[in-house]
């Protein structure tokens, strides 16, 4: 078993400890960037959100190339509300892939957040229109903003969208109960209102 192996090992058994000190003793020249990341990795399960911020930026400066640390940034910058460093994120994530779907949905939910609508929804598309494992989500959210400005008929298209992808999606079902509530829909709210309380 390797170095790396052994601390991936213990990480896994939630012996963080042990492996914090392994990552100590196998750290050098040619694994630093790896195990700078690994240890963010154990101390955002420890919940040392600060320690794990310090390691991934650490991790990214030593291989640029390596995207788990940025990944890694995005998910702590998420859990501390840094929605300027998100976007941030999201910006590098897409320039190293820009066809990744992931990394796009990564920015619009950023950009969401920020409530810079028309850039969330830019890039909600593309992750679409790339068929990523988020497009549900991203119709969904486009459906959200355009309902929240009200918009219920164009969000309502997205939503229907959504529906299609995942027939037993109670967030969905809910937003286009919403929607058709704000329509003034009473026929198809009554069948949606049925079909959340079905799920």
């Amino acid at each position: 078993m390797s170095d790396l192996e052994k601390i991936i090992k213990n990480i896994n058994n939630k012996n963080l400890h042990k492996a914090l000190e392994l990552c100590e003793l196998y750290d050098n020249s040619n694994n630093s960037h790896i195990i700078h990341n690994l240890k963010g990795v154990i101390y955002h399960l420890q919940n040392n959100l600060e320690m794990a911020e310090i390691c991934f930026q650490k991790s990214f400066k030593l291989n640029e190339n390596i995207l788990d640390p940025l990944k890694n940034l995005y998910i702590i910058y998420n859990k501390t509300k840094k929605i300027e460093e998100m976007i941030n994120i999201g910006k590098k994530l897409v320039e190293k892939n820009q066809l990744d779907p992931s990394f796009n949905y990564k920015l619009a939910f950023a950009f969401d957040l920020k409530k810079n609508f028309s850039e969330a929804i830019k890039y909600y598309k593309i992750c679409i229109e790339l068929n990523g494992k988020e497009r549900n989500f991203a119709l969904n959210n486009i459906g959200s903003i355009y309902l929240k400005q009200n918009k219920p008929k164009s969000s309502l298209d997205y939503f229907l969208k959504a529906l299609s992808l995942g027939q037993n999606d109670k967030v969905v079902i809910n937003n286009i109960f919403s929607n058709y509530i704000k329509l003034k829909d009473k026929k198809n709210s009554d069948i949606f209102y049925l079909k959340a309380e079905n799920i």
